[in-house]
């Protein structure tokens, strides 16, 4: 019996040894990939570049694209870059021209898919104001619809910059469709990161709509409810009191008193000194 309870502890003991291995062996075969990959990524560049060898350009970048699909996020990285830069029949014989743009986008969001969304982000926002006022050394033409698709695949990736020009976008109309409240939308991610300067944004143009103060945005009283609304989530005050006044004048909402003295109320909790005042005429009615 002691025989049988012994063979059967050594046997628990040599099954968790060989998992163990197991994982430990599979864990380091990623390891080893990885290396491999960069190792890979370097020698690919001494080729390109023709340090120690014979320059060889396409070599390079076959192995640098090969580094790539074996998981090195940098090489992902520098395929992107290759295809902005017009290597694209370089890396492919069946490269179609002028779809360059998207398929470094490929790349790039391949980079976020393995794990890394902010590099991913900050490099496609990067290649986005390329396209958007053409690269300095001239080798990105201007090309709004590529900048628009940019922009908009970084500020998915939760990237500010990307998120503060496309909610500008949407504000103006600019290669998009003119749509306020999904501006908001983009504008509230932002400021859902702790960026004082998206709630700066959020009540000027929520002014501007309430008072037709700036070019190219005409009053409209339900998006500025919309955005007051939206900034009084996050504590403003001025927009808790200009809720209780859309709501008292029924301007781009439902007249609705009660509404109005609630918001009054909290903006004067909130130290807003005018709800107070507005409060005091609100129970004089």
């Amino acid at each position: 019996m002691k025989h049988n309870t012994y063979k059967a502890s050594s046997l628990s003991l040599i099954l968790v040894f060989i998992l163990f291995c197991s994982i430990f062996s599979s864990l380091s075969y990623a390891d080893d990939n990885a290396s491999d990959a960069d190792a890979l990524l370097a020698e690919g560049w001494r080729y390109f570049n023709g340090d120690g060898v014979a320059q060889d350009i396409p070599k390079g970048v076959s192995m640098i694209v090969e580094a790539a699909n074996n998981g090195s996020t940098q090489a992902m990285l520098e395929v992107g870059y290759f295809y902005n830069l017009g290597l694209g029949a370089v890396i492919s014989d069946d490269y179609v021209e002028g779809t360059g743009p998207d398929m470094a986008l490929t790349w790039f969001k391949k980079v976020a898919d393995a794990g890394d969304p902010e590099t991913a982000g900050a490099t496609i926002v990067s290649a986005a104001f390329d396209y958007f006022l053409g690269s300095d050394d001239g080798l990105i033409k201007e090309d709004d619809a590529a900048a628009l698709k940019y922009f908009s695949a970084a500020a998915d990736l939760g990237n500010p910059s990307a998120l503060n020009m496309m909610g500008t976008f949407c504000i103006y109309g600019f290669g998009v469709e003119q749509d306020s409240l999904k501006a908001l939308d983009y504008f509230s991610r932002l400021a859902d990161q702790g960026d004082a300067n998206a709630l700066a944004s959020i009540e000027e143009f929520a002014y501007a709509f309430y008072a037709g103060t700036m070019d190219g945005i005409d009053i409209n009283f339900a998006n500025s409810f919309a955005f007051y609304q939206k900034l009084a989530e996050y504590g403003n005050e001025r927009a808790m009191y200009n809720l209780g006044m859309l709501y008292e004048y029924g301007l781009g909402v439902a007249p609705d008193h009660d509404k109005a003295v609630e918001w009054f109320t909290k903006a004067s909790e909130a130290g807003f000194g005018l709800a107070a005042d507005m409060l005091k005429t609100s129970s004089a009615q």
